[in-house]
């Protein structure tokens, strides 16, 4: 990409750099550095919306209940897609058990929509997906060789399914990201630190759903 300055332009850009003893160039090379920076870190923020709408779509689909608090992300890019998941709780060598298969499904589909999406987002978005990823299976399996397996196996099914349904994560994320930035409230509520957040509450989730054929189950809580 060519970017031309206008004479008016660098002459500016000479009167402020006269003091600090820089180079027109060089001031224009920061401004540009600075400039894709703040475009990249705006994209990454954004494509947090997919990744909270691939766990919701997925969670649907996997039958677990969909919480009331619906989806959010705050100012930071921390998200909440609020499903009914299986919990880690101790067990060892459960075996192939349809709960924890289908809450590592839902886990690994937040950052495989966050990457079709935006390809370099930040890595350490998946941490805590995969940090309950790999507590589940290792109470499905004592044996690494078996948890590698069941990792491999469900890590593809998610993205597959992320990929057939990517319509519909899609068209979630845009309805969230669409969200003006509001006030979390009220404060005694707060699910983040942040102040602000963009929210889909779940009477919302559920009609997008309904829309593309996808019967939600509604969580009590």
């Amino acid at each position: 990409m060519e970017l031309r300055l206008t004479d008016e332009l660098r002459d500016r850009l000479d009167r402020l750099v006269t003091d600090a003893g820089r180079s027109t160039d060089e001031v224009v090379q920061e401004a540009l550095t600075n400039y894709f920076a703040e475009l990249a870190a705006k994209r990454d923020l954004e494509s947090r919306a997919y990744h909270e709408a691939g766990h919701i779509v997925v969670a649907a689909l996997q039958r677990l209940g969909l919480r009331k608090r619906g989806l959010r992300i705050d100012e930071k890019g921390v998200g909440l897609a609020s499903v009914m998941r299986k919990e880690p709780d101790g067990s060892t060598d459960v075996g192939d058990d349809p709960r924890r298969t289908a809450t590592i499904i839902v886990a690994y589909a937040g950052h495989c929509a966050q990457r079709r999406f935006y390809p370099d987002c930040d890595p350490s978005s998946e941490s805590c997906d995969k940090e309950l990823a790999v507590a589940l299976e290792n109470e499905m399996s004592s044996e690494h060789s078996e948890r590698c397996r069941i990792d491999a196996e469900l890590r593809e099914r998610s993205k597959s399914i992320v990929d057939e349904h990517w319509h519909v994560i899609e068209a979630l994320a845009k309805a969230l990201w669409a969200k003006h930035w509001a006030p979390q409230w009220p404060a005694d509520r707060r699910w983040s630190h942040q102040y602000r957040e963009k929210s889909v509450e779940r009477e919302e989730v559920v009609s997008l759903l309904s829309r593309f054929g996808i019967s939600a189950v509604l969580a009590e809580v």
